[in-house]
């Protein structure tokens, strides 16, 4: 995966994707539901792959357009 695409996976941009809080989006990765990517310690990544799971496949396309994985 290319750095431009990691940045769709940011916290911020997964909750407006989603709709909700970046705050929503740490509540779910602390409980399991998304798994995090830490590429330093100020650089955070939402898995897609765990967004996938949660969403399931055609929510998933849907919202994240273009994004294979």
């Amino acid at each position: 995966m290319a750095n431009r695409d990691l940045l769709k996976y940011t916290r911020r941009a997964v909750a407006e994707r989603l709709g909700v809080t970046p705050k929503t989006v740490d509540s779910l990765a602390r409980n399991g539901k998304l798994r995090k990517v830490r590429l330093s310690a100020r650089k955070v990544y939402i898995d897609p792959a765990s967004l996938k799971e949660l969403l399931g496949e055609a929510l998933f396309k849907e919202l994240f357009k273009s994004d294979e994985t």
